[in-house]
């Protein structure tokens, strides 16, 4: 049965804007407000002062008629102090707010402290503090033995030094040059006895010395016969 809207119980809207609506909705229920007058009517008269002290006002309820006492981030204000710059703990010397947005203290600048503890890691299993530690000296990929040596002028990537290289400097009294060349007379390149090292101006003469030797040739046939 359809009943005519002349018959219709109305009434005016609670929040004041003098509309008329029916009474009761499709399912019978009474109503006192045009749908979302009752938000608007909450949100735009009552207002209230910030509970943080800053003097600001604000609608007590939000959008889902929730009653709040604060400003968004106002509510960790009181937890903040005046002087809030400090120092980050890790020692690069830069500034940093001691509290975030959320009232959380701090110590690091983002990501100094995961920097700090690598540092540090660092520090602890370098040199003599590593357990693989071998006293400086290892051999590398070519079978030669190289000495940790870290204030030699002509030291390699890891601040290492071939150990042939420093006892013929230690026989001659001075640094090597960089074109100068040891070579291993018996070709033992582990075997760094000053009789078995000869020195030689430049890469050149070391190559002209392999070949008069028939070094390169006795190379080749041990290869041709694998």
């Amino acid at each position: 049965m359809i009943i005519p809207l002349s018959e219709v119980e109305t009434v005016e809207c609670a929040c004041g804007c003098g509309a008329a609506f029916p009474k009761y909705d499709k399912k019978g229920r009474p109503r006192r407000y045009i749908p979302g007058h009752n938000m608007h009517i909450s949100r735009t008269i009552e207002i209230i002062t910030c509970a943080c002290g800053c003097g600001e006002t604000f609608p007590k309820y939000d959008k889902w008629m929730k009653p709040r006492r604060f400003i968004k981030g106002h509510q960790w204000l009181n937890f903040r102090p005046l002087n809030n710059v400090i120092e980050c703990a890790c020692g690069c010397g830069k500034t940093l707010l001691k509290y975030d947005d959320q009232g959380r203290p701090r110590n690091f600048i983002f990501g100094h402290k995961s920097k700090m503890k690598m540092s540090i890691l660092k520090d602890r299993m370098s040199g003599k503090t590593n357990p693989h530690y071998r006293e400086g000296r290892h051999i590398d990929e070519r079978g030669y033995i190289i000495v940790l040596c870290p204030d030699h002028p002509n030291k390699i990537k890891g601040n290492y030094v071939y150990e042939h290289r420093l006892i013929m400097e230690k026989h001659l009294g001075r640094y090597l040059t960089e074109k100068e060349v040891v070579h291993h007379i018996n070709g033992d390149h582990q075997d760094n006895r000053i009789e078995n090292l000869e020195l030689f101006n430049n890469n050149s003469k070391h190559t002209k010395h392999h070949w008069n030797n028939g070094d390169y040739k006795n190379r080749r046939r041990r290869i041709e016969k694998n």
